[in-house]
This record gives structure tokens, sequence and C-alpha cells, in this order.
């Protein structure tokens, strides 16, 4: 067991308790740790941000599509081991004002670009210039 690491096992958002405890368990997280090896769209990225939380994760596949450097998060380089994602989180937390503002701007990344209605205003426009060809 490693101090201060929570391991949470499968949660079924579609049982009303359980989807309870995934919010407090949001409420009370301060990064999104996802060192991927292969990702195409980890809506992940979007949850997190919806409550605050900045990702560290890795930069492969369309990750960078939902994690953008000091906007929601940072992206590490695949060959990146556990003590580059430890070292940008013992950064991030020496630094508490800069923590507060990734904190703000993962918020605000949500509200602008990482919602299904922000979705289904890009995949709209997409389609209707497609069809209006």
């Amino acid at each position: 067991m490693i101090k201060n690491v929570t391991v949470i096992p499968f949660i079924n958002k579609s049982v009303k308790e359980e989807a309870d405890r995934l919010y407090n368990i949001l409420l009370q997280t301060d990064f999104l740790l996802l060192p991927t090896r292969a990702e195409c769209a980890g809506i992940v990225f979007c949850e997190a941000s919806a409550f605050g939380i900045p990702s560290i994760t890795t930069d492969t596949g369309g990750v960078s599509t939902y994690v953008q450097n000091g906007i929601n998060g940072f992206t590490l380089p695949i060959s990146s081991g556990a003590e580059a994602y430890a070292d940008k989180i013992l950064d991030l937390y020496s630094k508490e004002d800069a923590y507060r503002q990734l904190c703000i701007s993962s918020r605000n990344k949500y509200d602008a670009t990482l919602n299904w209605d922000a979705w289904g205003a890009s995949f709209r426009l997409v389609t209707e210039t497609v069809l209006n060809k």
C-alpha cells in the first residue's frame, strides 16, 4: 500500500449510491493521474476538468486533444517514468497559486470545449459543412 494513495475499484454510475460516491471522491481529488501508454479518446479527462481536476498523463494518441499543457493539466513524454510524474505533481503542489489557477482553467476548459454541448455544436458545424458541399 502506498501512503496517501487510494485505489478505487469499478464504480457503476447507473447506481445512484455509487454515482454519489464517485461525485464525493471527485470533490476530494487533486489530480487525475493516468500514465497511459495508448489512448484515443479519454472521456475521463473531460470528467476531471468538469470538477476542476488537472490531469497528469502521457502525450500519446489523442490525449493532447483533451489535455493541454498548462491549461487543464500536463502531458508527459511516453518515455517518462514514475519519477517524472511525481516531479510534475510535486512542482505543481509547491506553487499553490499556480495549482489553484490550473484547477480554475481546467474547469474553464471543460465549460468551453470539453462538454457534450460543445461537442454537439462542433459536430453540427462539421456535418453542415460537409452536407453543404
